[in-house]
Protein backbone atom coordinates (compact mmCIF):
# COMPACT_ATOMS: atom_id res chain seq x y z
CA UNK A 1 0.00 0.00 0.00
CA UNK A 2 1.31 3.47 -1.04
CA UNK A 3 4.24 1.91 -2.91
CA UNK A 4 3.50 3.94 -6.16
CA UNK A 5 4.23 7.66 -5.56
CA UNK A 6 4.70 10.50 -8.10
CA UNK A 7 8.30 9.53 -8.71
CA UNK A 8 7.17 6.13 -10.00
CA UNK A 9 4.70 7.57 -12.58
CA UNK A 10 5.73 8.27 -16.17
CA UNK A 11 4.44 11.43 -17.82
CA UNK A 12 0.83 11.02 -19.04
CA UNK A 13 0.74 7.58 -17.35
CA UNK A 14 -2.62 8.18 -15.60
CA UNK A 15 -5.58 7.90 -18.01
CA UNK A 16 -9.04 9.21 -17.27
CA UNK A 17 -10.46 5.81 -16.44
CA UNK A 18 -7.81 5.39 -13.72
CA UNK A 19 -9.07 8.50 -11.84
CA UNK A 20 -11.72 7.75 -9.22
CA UNK A 21 -14.96 9.65 -9.79
CA UNK A 22 -15.03 12.75 -7.61
CA UNK A 23 -11.32 12.46 -6.92
CA UNK A 24 -10.47 15.72 -8.92
CA UNK A 25 -11.38 18.41 -6.41
CA UNK A 26 -10.85 22.19 -6.87
CA UNK A 27 -7.49 21.90 -5.15
CA UNK A 28 -6.38 19.29 -7.71
CA UNK A 29 -7.09 21.66 -10.71
CA UNK A 30 -4.25 24.05 -11.67
CA UNK A 31 -4.91 27.72 -12.60
CA UNK A 32 -5.14 28.71 -16.30
CA UNK A 33 -7.59 26.03 -17.45
CA UNK A 34 -8.95 27.27 -20.83
CA UNK A 35 -12.63 28.28 -20.99
CA UNK A 36 -13.02 26.06 -24.07
CA UNK A 37 -12.59 23.08 -21.72
CA UNK A 38 -15.98 23.92 -20.14
CA UNK A 39 -19.40 22.76 -21.36
CA UNK A 40 -19.49 22.40 -25.16
CA UNK A 41 -16.29 24.50 -25.66
CA UNK A 42 -18.05 27.32 -27.59
CA UNK A 43 -17.01 30.02 -25.08
CA UNK A 44 -13.39 31.18 -25.41
CA UNK A 45 -11.27 32.85 -22.73
CA UNK A 46 -12.00 36.46 -23.91
CA UNK A 47 -15.77 35.88 -23.84
CA UNK A 48 -15.57 34.09 -20.50
CA UNK A 49 -13.64 36.98 -18.92
CA UNK A 50 -16.49 39.43 -19.70
CA UNK A 51 -18.15 37.85 -16.66
CA UNK A 52 -15.60 39.62 -14.48
CA UNK A 53 -17.46 42.24 -12.43
CA UNK A 54 -20.98 40.77 -12.94
CA UNK A 55 -22.93 41.06 -9.67
CA UNK A 56 -26.18 39.29 -10.57
CA UNK A 57 -27.88 37.17 -13.21
CA UNK A 58 -26.97 38.59 -16.62
CA UNK A 59 -30.21 37.75 -18.41
CA UNK A 60 -32.25 39.31 -15.64
CA UNK A 61 -30.26 42.51 -16.00
CA UNK A 62 -30.63 42.50 -19.79
CA UNK A 63 -34.37 41.93 -19.57
CA UNK A 64 -34.59 45.01 -17.36
CA UNK A 65 -33.02 47.31 -20.03
CA UNK A 66 -34.90 49.38 -22.66
CA UNK A 67 -34.72 47.64 -26.03
CA UNK A 68 -34.09 50.89 -28.09
CA UNK A 69 -33.38 54.59 -27.44
CA UNK A 70 -36.53 56.67 -27.62
CA UNK A 71 -37.42 60.30 -27.05
CA UNK A 72 -35.21 63.38 -27.53
CA UNK A 73 -31.96 61.40 -27.81
CA UNK A 74 -32.91 59.41 -30.95
CA UNK A 75 -31.16 61.99 -33.21
CA UNK A 76 -27.75 61.60 -31.59
CA UNK A 77 -27.32 57.82 -31.35
CA UNK A 78 -25.81 57.31 -34.82
CA UNK A 79 -23.29 60.22 -35.21
CA UNK A 80 -21.54 63.00 -33.29
CA UNK A 81 -22.84 66.54 -33.07
CA UNK A 82 -20.91 69.55 -34.46
CA UNK A 83 -18.05 70.34 -32.11
CA UNK A 84 -18.07 73.22 -29.60
CA UNK A 85 -21.60 74.38 -30.42
CA UNK A 86 -24.40 75.16 -27.97
CA UNK A 87 -26.78 72.20 -27.23
CA UNK A 88 -30.44 72.97 -27.96
CA UNK A 89 -33.81 71.30 -28.50
CA UNK A 90 -34.80 71.52 -32.18
CA UNK A 91 -38.27 72.09 -33.60
CA UNK A 92 -39.12 68.41 -33.12
CA UNK A 93 -38.01 68.37 -29.51
CA UNK A 94 -34.83 66.45 -30.34
CA UNK A 95 -31.33 67.10 -29.03
CA UNK A 96 -29.29 69.08 -31.59
CA UNK A 97 -26.31 71.43 -31.90
CA UNK A 98 -27.13 75.09 -32.56
CA UNK A 99 -26.14 76.17 -36.07
CA UNK A 100 -24.39 79.45 -35.15
CA UNK A 101 -24.04 79.84 -31.37
CA UNK A 102 -20.82 78.32 -30.05
CA UNK A 103 -20.11 77.18 -26.53
CA UNK A 104 -17.77 80.19 -26.14
CA UNK A 105 -20.57 82.60 -27.09
CA UNK A 106 -22.96 80.83 -24.74
CA UNK A 107 -20.39 81.37 -21.99
CA UNK A 108 -20.72 85.16 -22.40
CA UNK A 109 -24.07 84.90 -20.62
CA UNK A 110 -22.22 84.01 -17.43
CA UNK A 111 -22.80 86.80 -14.94
CA UNK A 112 -25.86 88.30 -16.71
CA UNK A 113 -28.42 89.29 -14.07
CA UNK A 114 -31.38 90.31 -16.26
CA UNK A 115 -32.65 90.33 -19.85
CA UNK A 116 -29.75 91.29 -22.14
CA UNK A 117 -31.83 93.12 -24.79
CA UNK A 118 -33.61 95.17 -22.15
CA UNK A 119 -30.24 96.29 -20.82
CA UNK A 120 -28.95 97.10 -24.34
CA UNK A 121 -32.07 99.11 -25.13
CA UNK A 122 -31.36 101.22 -22.07
CA UNK A 123 -27.94 102.23 -23.38
CA UNK A 124 -27.09 105.16 -25.71
CA UNK A 125 -26.27 104.32 -29.32
CA UNK A 126 -22.64 104.62 -30.37
CA UNK A 127 -23.60 106.01 -33.80
CA UNK A 128 -22.33 109.44 -34.81
CA UNK A 129 -24.65 112.15 -33.47
CA UNK A 130 -26.49 109.76 -31.13
CA UNK A 131 -25.70 111.93 -28.10
CA UNK A 132 -27.05 115.42 -28.73
CA UNK A 133 -27.81 118.21 -26.33
CA UNK A 134 -31.27 116.75 -25.64
CA UNK A 135 -29.61 113.72 -24.06
CA UNK A 136 -27.48 115.78 -21.67
CA UNK A 137 -28.94 117.54 -18.70
CA UNK A 138 -28.36 121.25 -18.23
CA UNK A 139 -25.04 121.76 -16.42
CA UNK A 140 -24.42 118.00 -16.30
CA UNK A 141 -21.02 118.26 -18.02
CA UNK A 142 -18.50 119.94 -15.73
CA UNK A 143 -14.71 119.91 -15.85
CA UNK A 144 -14.57 116.52 -14.13
CA UNK A 145 -16.52 114.96 -17.03
CA UNK A 146 -14.16 116.24 -19.74
CA UNK A 147 -11.23 114.19 -20.93
CA UNK A 148 -7.90 115.91 -21.61
CA UNK A 149 -7.97 117.63 -25.04
CA UNK A 150 -11.69 116.70 -25.36
CA UNK A 151 -12.82 120.19 -26.44
CA UNK A 152 -11.76 120.92 -30.04
CA UNK A 153 -11.67 124.41 -31.53
CA UNK A 154 -14.96 124.00 -33.40
CA UNK A 155 -16.74 123.24 -30.11
CA UNK A 156 -15.88 126.65 -28.67
CA UNK A 157 -18.39 129.42 -29.30
CA UNK A 158 -16.97 132.35 -31.21
CA UNK A 159 -15.88 135.00 -28.74
CA UNK A 160 -16.24 132.61 -25.78
CA UNK A 161 -12.50 132.59 -25.01
CA UNK A 162 -11.97 135.92 -23.32
CA UNK A 163 -8.81 137.22 -21.73
CA UNK A 164 -10.10 136.06 -18.35
CA UNK A 165 -10.48 132.48 -19.65
CA UNK A 166 -6.81 132.18 -20.65
CA UNK A 167 -4.38 130.97 -18.01
CA UNK A 168 -0.83 132.31 -18.17
CA UNK A 169 1.15 129.88 -20.30
CA UNK A 170 4.93 129.59 -20.26
CA UNK A 171 6.54 130.37 -23.60
CA UNK A 172 8.00 126.86 -23.91
CA UNK A 173 4.48 125.34 -23.65
CA UNK A 174 3.20 127.12 -26.76
CA UNK A 175 3.74 124.78 -29.73
CA UNK A 176 2.75 124.92 -33.36
CA UNK A 177 -0.24 122.69 -32.64
CA UNK A 178 -1.62 125.16 -30.07
CA UNK A 179 -3.30 127.27 -32.74
CA UNK A 180 -5.83 126.00 -35.22
CA UNK A 181 -5.03 125.99 -38.93
CA UNK A 182 -5.66 129.43 -40.42
CA UNK A 183 -5.26 131.35 -37.16
CA UNK A 184 -2.80 134.19 -37.78
CA UNK A 185 -1.04 135.89 -34.88
CA UNK A 186 0.32 139.37 -35.58
CA UNK A 187 4.05 139.60 -35.00
CA UNK A 188 3.51 142.14 -32.22
CA UNK A 189 1.58 139.52 -30.19
CA UNK A 190 4.33 136.88 -30.38
CA UNK A 191 7.03 137.35 -27.77
CA UNK A 192 10.62 136.75 -28.93
CA UNK A 193 11.41 133.05 -28.47
CA UNK A 194 7.85 132.30 -27.37
CA UNK A 195 7.40 129.35 -29.73
CA UNK A 196 10.38 127.55 -28.27
CA UNK A 197 11.46 125.80 -31.49
CA UNK A 198 8.09 124.10 -32.00
CA UNK A 199 7.15 125.76 -35.30
CA UNK A 200 6.90 123.11 -38.05
CA UNK A 201 7.62 123.76 -41.74
CA UNK A 202 3.94 123.91 -42.76
CA UNK A 203 3.41 126.82 -40.35
CA UNK A 204 6.09 129.01 -41.96
CA UNK A 205 5.13 131.16 -44.91
CA UNK A 206 7.25 131.15 -48.08
CA UNK A 207 10.19 133.61 -47.91
CA UNK A 208 9.35 134.47 -44.30
CA UNK A 209 12.64 133.33 -42.73
CA UNK A 210 15.45 135.86 -43.30
CA UNK A 211 19.16 135.38 -42.75
CA UNK A 212 19.08 137.36 -39.53
CA UNK A 213 16.66 134.79 -38.07
CA UNK A 214 19.11 131.92 -38.57
CA UNK A 215 21.64 131.09 -35.87
CA UNK A 216 25.25 130.85 -37.03
CA UNK A 217 25.99 127.24 -38.03
CA UNK A 218 22.30 126.28 -37.87
CA UNK A 219 22.14 125.26 -41.54
CA UNK A 220 24.00 121.92 -41.56
CA UNK A 221 24.44 119.53 -44.49
CA UNK A 222 21.39 117.55 -43.31
CA UNK A 223 19.23 120.72 -43.51
CA UNK A 224 19.99 121.31 -47.21
CA UNK A 225 17.76 119.52 -49.71
CA UNK A 226 19.70 117.66 -52.40
CA UNK A 227 19.84 119.55 -55.69
CA UNK A 228 18.75 122.94 -54.27
CA UNK A 229 22.11 124.74 -54.39
CA UNK A 230 23.03 125.93 -57.90
CA UNK A 231 26.11 127.80 -59.17
CA UNK A 232 24.31 131.13 -58.75
CA UNK A 233 24.09 130.45 -54.99
CA UNK A 234 27.88 130.03 -54.64
CA UNK A 235 30.31 132.91 -54.08
CA UNK A 236 33.78 133.22 -55.66
CA UNK A 237 35.43 132.66 -52.26
CA UNK A 238 38.55 134.50 -53.47
CA UNK A 239 39.05 132.47 -56.68
CA UNK A 240 39.91 134.26 -59.92
CA UNK A 241 38.71 133.63 -63.49
CA UNK A 242 39.36 130.06 -64.67
CA UNK A 243 40.51 128.81 -61.26
CA UNK A 244 39.12 125.68 -59.63
CA UNK A 245 38.16 125.13 -55.99
CA UNK A 246 40.05 122.18 -54.50
CA UNK A 247 41.00 120.74 -51.11
CA UNK A 248 44.39 121.71 -49.79
CA UNK A 249 47.22 119.19 -49.33
CA UNK A 250 46.27 118.61 -45.67
CA UNK A 251 42.60 118.11 -46.66
CA UNK A 252 41.53 120.60 -44.01
CA UNK A 253 40.10 123.44 -46.09
CA UNK A 254 39.12 124.57 -49.58
CA UNK A 255 41.48 126.68 -51.66
CA UNK A 256 41.68 128.15 -55.15
CA UNK A 257 43.55 125.81 -57.50
CA UNK A 258 45.56 126.42 -60.67
CA UNK A 259 43.93 127.98 -63.68
CA UNK A 260 42.60 125.43 -66.19
CA UNK A 261 42.05 126.71 -69.70
CA UNK A 262 41.02 124.27 -72.44
CA UNK A 263 41.90 125.51 -75.93
CA UNK A 264 44.00 128.48 -74.74
CA UNK A 265 45.41 131.05 -77.14
CA UNK A 266 48.53 131.35 -75.01
CA UNK A 267 50.31 128.93 -72.66
CA UNK A 268 49.54 128.80 -68.93
CA UNK A 269 52.66 129.64 -67.01
CA UNK A 270 53.86 127.42 -64.15
CA UNK A 271 56.59 129.15 -62.17
CA UNK A 272 56.90 126.45 -59.51
CA UNK A 273 59.64 123.81 -59.31
CA UNK A 274 57.05 121.03 -59.09
CA UNK A 275 55.84 119.02 -62.09
CA UNK A 276 53.43 121.02 -64.23
CA UNK A 277 51.17 117.95 -64.57
CA UNK A 278 51.24 115.45 -61.69
CA UNK A 279 48.79 112.52 -61.80
CA UNK A 280 48.92 109.62 -59.31
CA UNK A 281 46.73 106.99 -60.97
CA UNK A 282 45.52 104.27 -58.57
CA UNK A 283 42.73 102.78 -60.67
CA UNK A 284 44.84 101.00 -63.32
CA UNK A 285 43.66 103.09 -66.28
CA UNK A 286 45.74 105.00 -68.81
CA UNK A 287 47.78 107.90 -67.39
CA UNK A 288 47.08 110.13 -70.39
CA UNK A 289 44.70 109.77 -73.32
CA UNK A 290 44.22 112.38 -76.06
CA UNK A 291 41.68 111.92 -78.85
CA UNK A 292 40.65 113.70 -82.00
CA UNK A 293 37.08 113.09 -83.17
CA UNK A 294 36.85 110.07 -80.78
CA UNK A 295 40.05 108.53 -82.25
CA UNK A 296 43.04 107.92 -79.97
CA UNK A 297 45.98 110.10 -81.03
CA UNK A 298 48.27 109.97 -77.98
CA UNK A 299 47.95 107.40 -75.17
CA UNK A 300 50.27 106.71 -72.24
CA UNK A 301 49.20 103.53 -70.42
CA UNK A 302 49.75 102.82 -66.71
CA UNK A 303 53.12 101.18 -67.50
CA UNK A 304 54.42 104.29 -69.27
CA UNK A 305 54.13 102.83 -72.79
CA UNK A 306 53.32 105.36 -75.51
CA UNK A 307 50.91 104.67 -78.35
CA UNK A 308 50.41 107.26 -81.11
CA UNK A 309 48.56 107.41 -84.39
CA UNK A 310 51.78 108.41 -86.22
CA UNK A 311 55.06 110.20 -85.52
CA UNK A 312 56.69 112.12 -88.34
CA UNK A 313 60.39 111.61 -88.99
CA UNK A 314 61.01 115.27 -88.21
CA UNK A 315 59.69 114.68 -84.69
CA UNK A 316 62.32 111.98 -83.91
CA UNK A 317 65.74 112.91 -82.65
CA UNK A 318 68.67 111.43 -84.60
CA UNK A 319 69.52 107.98 -83.19
CA UNK A 320 66.42 107.99 -80.93
CA UNK A 321 65.04 104.73 -82.36
CA UNK A 322 67.31 101.90 -81.15
CA UNK A 323 66.87 98.14 -81.64
CA UNK A 324 65.55 97.84 -78.07
CA UNK A 325 62.72 100.19 -79.05
CA UNK A 326 61.59 98.10 -82.03
CA UNK A 327 59.03 95.31 -81.64
CA UNK A 328 59.45 91.96 -83.44
CA UNK A 329 58.66 92.34 -87.17
CA UNK A 330 58.28 96.08 -86.65
CA UNK A 331 60.34 97.07 -89.75
CA UNK A 332 58.46 96.43 -93.03
CA UNK A 333 60.24 96.27 -96.40
CA UNK A 334 58.95 99.70 -97.29
CA UNK A 335 60.91 101.15 -94.37
CA UNK A 336 64.26 99.72 -95.60
CA UNK A 337 66.31 102.07 -97.80
CA UNK A 338 67.24 100.62 -101.20
CA UNK A 339 70.76 99.17 -101.00
CA UNK A 340 70.79 99.37 -97.22
CA UNK A 341 70.90 95.55 -96.82
CA UNK A 342 74.61 94.80 -97.33
CA UNK A 343 76.39 91.45 -96.95
CA UNK A 344 77.13 92.30 -93.35
CA UNK A 345 73.43 92.79 -92.66
CA UNK A 346 72.47 89.32 -93.97
CA UNK A 347 72.68 86.47 -91.43
CA UNK A 348 74.11 83.02 -92.33
CA UNK A 349 71.71 80.21 -93.28
CA UNK A 350 69.63 82.05 -95.88
CA UNK A 351 67.67 79.40 -97.85
CA UNK A 352 68.60 78.84 -101.51
CA UNK A 353 64.95 79.24 -102.45
CA UNK A 354 65.32 82.91 -101.50
CA UNK A 355 67.64 83.42 -104.53
CA UNK A 356 66.65 84.19 -108.11
CA UNK A 357 63.28 82.65 -108.99
CA UNK A 358 63.33 80.25 -105.99
CA UNK A 359 63.46 77.09 -108.12
CA UNK A 360 66.78 75.89 -106.63
CA UNK A 361 66.54 74.36 -103.18
CA UNK A 362 69.36 73.98 -100.65
CA UNK A 363 70.33 70.40 -101.71
CA UNK A 364 70.65 71.38 -105.36
CA UNK A 365 72.50 74.56 -104.47
CA UNK A 366 75.06 72.63 -102.38
CA UNK A 367 76.08 70.53 -105.46
CA UNK A 368 77.94 73.67 -106.44
CA UNK A 369 80.36 72.99 -103.60
CA UNK A 370 83.60 71.65 -105.26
Amino acid sequence: SGAVDTTKLKADAVAGFAILNGAVTDAKVASGIGAAKLADGSVDNSEFQYLNGVTSAIQTQLDGKQATVTGAATTITGSNLSGSMALVSDGSGKVAAHGTVSDAELGYLDGVTSAVQAQLDGKLSGAAGAVDTSKIGSGAVDTTKLKTDAVAGFAILNGAVTDAKIVDVAAAKVTAGTFASGVILPAAQVQAGALGGSVIASSIAVNSVHGAALQDGAVSNAKILDGTIVFADMGANGCGPGQLMRRNAANTAWECGITVNLGPSVADNDATAAASIFINDQGGGALLRLQQDSTDRFVVDNSGNLTTASIGAAALQSGAVQTAKLATDAVASGAILNGAVTDAKVASGIGAAKLADGSVDNSEFQYLNG
